[in-house]
């Protein structure tokens, strides 16, 4: 029974991987999906227990809460990813948070190691995450090498005198279990809600039309993908 079940679970997203894999033109990074209570002030601290899982916050930044911050343990070698982003919405194409990362070498001592505002390279980029259908603007990203084994602290911070909506992401392996799965409908929910609202976009015969949420996007094919293979599994199996 036991195998069976398995089976009947694994099958599904085996299919998906497949389907991911020869069915995308364009690579996709899964993350788990948080929307964590804010985190001000160092006490207030977001904890990343595991940073090689690939991760993602959405918070909000304004005049209550002006910075966000984040601990992770780092082994010597890690390869640190620091995305930063926000819902493609016209007041937020500019407003860029600033990124610190420190590496603690004391009980209260840190040493502040990157910076986002010092960093020529950065310019502000467009992305379309397909399964949510969302648009965003990046920030950044940066891949830094830990240079040495401890605790690290990334510090997000606004400058800006109105409420910023901003995502952070880190981590590579994409861990998912069959409970996120489960729960990714809801979370798929709240991911879209943060993003509002709508952005106009122009089509390709330059015509001004609002994005649809009845579209029928990459993840609703794998919905259905699960759903048949499921049925046909539980019917021959």
């Amino acid at each position: 029974m036991t195998i069976r079940i398995l089976k009947v679970i694994n099958i599904p997203f085996l299919v998906i991987v497949l389907f991911t894999l020869f069915f995308n033109d364009r690579y996709i990074e899964a993350h788990k999906s948080f929307f964590p209570d804010p985190a001000p002030t160092i006490a207030d601290l977001i904890l990343i227990s595991n940073p090689n899982v690939s991760q993602l916050f959405y918070f909000i930044l304004d005049k209550d809460s002006k910075e966000f911050w984040i601990k992770m343990n780092l082994q010597k070698g890690h390869n640190l990813i620091l995305d930063l982003g926000a819902p493609k919405l016209p007041s937020l194409k500019n407003a860029s948070p600033e990124l610190y990362l420190y590496h603690q070498i004391a009980e209260e001592k840190f040493s502040e190691i990157y910076s986002s505002n010092l960093d020529l390279k950065n310019t502000v980029s467009e992305f379309h995450e397909p399964f949510t259908d969302t648009y965003s603007w990046i920030y950044l990203k940066k891949k830094y090498i830990i240079k040495e084994k401890g605790n690290y602290f990334v510090r997000i911070k606004s400058s800006q005198n109105i409420q910023t909506k901003t995502w952070f992401a880190t981590g590579i392996i994409e861990d998912f279990q069959i409970t996120d799965l489960i729960n990714f409908a809801g979370t798929r929910s709240d991911v879209k809600d943060f993003h509002k609202p709508t952005e106009i976009i122009e089509s390709e015969n330059g015509t001004i039309i609002p994005e649809s949420n009845n579209k029928i996007t990459n993840l609703n094919i794998y919905f259905i993908i699960v759903i048949v293979s499921t049925i046909i599994i539980k019917i021959f199996l």
